[in-house]
């Protein structure tokens, strides 16, 4: 008895050791991560006037022989020729200093500049690059070559009128594809935002997290094709591309590989969302007309089969009372969940709104309106029933009302649930060096036009 336990452990340990994953058993040894790719990063601004300014920064790696000089990148999109583009180059900063012999300090060893870290404490300047654009081919030549195993940036600005389109309602949707890279795109990085008096689609506020007056100067040094630059409205401005009131992102796009942002903006709360009423409403005219058609033709057909029993025999047939208590609650939990709806949206419309001073008289007006509107909504039906049918028939409509309303309730919840993962990231992956909230108030840049 005793091998055969032997028998049987050494089999088990035996299939233990053989179905552990190698990797698990051989730990690698220990080297250095080999950088690869790209990232990229876009603020995109849209206009009134339904252009848009791109805005776009990204790092690269030379993981080639040879330097690298020339940058190349596919739009899918027609841009204007308004394009303009600059080089970081930042200089080296010093990793260890030597303080022997109460000597001035002198640097022993130099770290190199990592352009894939956004935030570099150092001088930067920005040297003006060459752009070439062949079609949907645009060619960037680097004023200063990477060498082969060393890091780059750039930051490239432009304007595009295709974009944005107008729709009848005046809304402008937009669609905004990314530029394809000849190389594999690691992390990338879309922030979209407006000018300040516009509204725009999925944004919770108005409120701008960036360096608004930064931003507005240095597009106007890029828009105007200025030679090299070396100042702090620069360094924040090229740390806040990609930040905007919606921020989306991706990973690991492989080469030739494009992201596509839509939405859309509107010079009005109103006109934005303009299509989702009127989308809305019809489906509820729809659902209306049919509960009304629905509960007609029951009562007839009913009617019609107890003709026979119409005097006094048809007030106590049960199928008429199922039809009034199934048909009538319905009806209330319906008015009332479309009631607190509407409420909900007029009171998010106006908090989304700068405050004034009627809207606590419109709150007041609202809640007090409310005391009214439920009571007749949830036992209007039920009171009803309850005369027309008899008070346990009414009881019964009172409690199918209130489990209608849980119904209505739950699909509420689920919707939210599954929309809550399709609704852009709001204010995410914000610059840490942005600590203030600045709402935009300056006009329409005007980008030497």
């Amino acid at each position: 008895m005793k091998k055969i336990s032997k028998i049987i452990f050494s089999i088990a340990v035996f299939l233990f050791v053989f179905s552990t994953p190698s990797y698990a058993l051989v730990l690698p040894p220990d080297q250095d991560i080999v950088p690869f790719g790209q990232n990229h990063a876009y603020t995109v601004t849209f206009r009134g006037n339904g252009e848009a300014i791109v805005n776009f920064r990204t790092s690269f790696y030379n993981s080639g022989k040879s330097n690298l000089s020339t940058l190349s990148f596919n739009s899918k999109t027609e841009i204007g020729g308004n394009i303009s583009a600059y080089q970081l180059i930042r200089e080296p900063q010093c990793r260890r200093y030597d303080y022997s012999n109460n000597q001035p300090q002198t640097c022993l060893e130099y770290e190199e500049p990592d352009y894939f870290n956004t935030y570099w404490y150092g001088k930067t300047s920005y040297l003006k690059a060459e752009v070439a654009q062949n079609g949907d081919q645009i060619a960037i030549t680097l004023p200063a070559p990477v060498a082969p195993g060393k890091s780059g940036s750039i930051v490239m600005y432009y304007l595009s009128n295709q974009l944005a389109s107008k729709s009848f309602l005046g809304t402008f949707d937009y669609k905004f594809e990314t530029l394809a890279s000849e190389d594999q795109i690691k992390n990338l990085q879309v922030g979209v935002t407006t000018d300040s008096n516009l509204y725009l689609k999925g944004a919770d506020s108005q409120v701008q997290y960036r360096d608004v007056v930064s931003t507005d100067a240095t597009q106007k040094l890029m828009a105007a094709g200025s030679e090299n630059i070396s100042n702090s409205q620069f360094d924040s401005y090229y740390q806040q591309i990609g930040s905007g009131q919606i921020i989306e992102s991706a990973t690991y796009l492989q080469p030739t590989e494009t992201f596509t942002v839509h939405g859309s903006y509107a010079d009005s709360q109103l006109k934005l969302y303009s299509r989702d009423i009127l989308t809305w409403s019809l489906v509820v005219l729809v659902l209306i007309l049919l509960i009304i058609f629905s509960v007609f033709f029951v009562i007839k057909k009913l009617k019609t089969q107890n003709e026979a029993e119409k005097n006094s025999n048809a007030e106590k047939n049960p199928k008429i009372s199922i039809a009034y208590l199934v048909t009538g609650s319905f009806i209330a939990s319906f008015l009332t969940a479309g009631y607190t709806i509407g409420i909900f949206i007029i009171s998010s419309a106006m908090s989304m709104r700068y405050y004034s001073n009627l809207n606590p008289l419109v709150m007041l007006f609202l809640v007090v309106l409310s005391f009214g509107v439920y009571p007749l909504l949830l036992f209007g039906a039920s009171l009803f029933v309850g005369i027309k049918r008899g008070v346990w028939w009414g009881l019964g409509t009172f409690a199918m009302t209130i489990f209608w309303m849980m119904i209505f309730l739950l699909v509420v919840f689920a919707y939210v649930l599954v929309s809550k993962n399709n609704v852009p990231p709001i204010y995410r992956g914000i610059s840490p060096a942005v600590e203030t909230q600045q709402i935009d108030t300056t006009k329409s840049l005007e980008m030497g036009q």
